[in-house]
């Protein structure tokens, strides 16, 4: 087994050198002849479904939409505790003396 290990590692050594020696652009084929166009890719569209509350997938163009079972929300948490009041604010500057009322009718 030793030595079918070592003339394994002798062969790929051998190889490697040849291939340095060679260059590997030599080693090329010749360029292939251009394929024929594919069809042209769908671009999946997603949603969320306003009844179920589940994503929906449509593969043409929304014209009909299936459910993939996920829901996109969890369900409603439970309150938070209420926070710490913030610190009273500055006084404002005094804003402008407004115009006198009208009279009021004598008694």
């Amino acid at each position: 087994m030793k030595k079918f290990a070592l003339y394994a590692f002798l062969l790929l050594t051998l190889t490697a050198l040849l291939f340095s020696f060679v260059g590997c652009d030599k080693l090329k084929g010749e360029q292939g002849e251009q394929g024929i166009m594919g069809p042209q890719g769908i671009t999946p569209q997603l949603q969320i479904n306003a009844d179920t509350g589940c994503w929906g997938v449509s593969y043409d163009n929304g014209s009909t939409w299936a459910s993939l079972g996920v829901r996109a929300q969890g369900d409603t948490g439970a309150t938070g505790a209420t926070g710490a009041t913030g610190a009273t604010g500055a006084t404002g500057a005094t804003g402008p003396q407004g115009e006198p009322g009208q009279t009021g009718a004598t008694g």
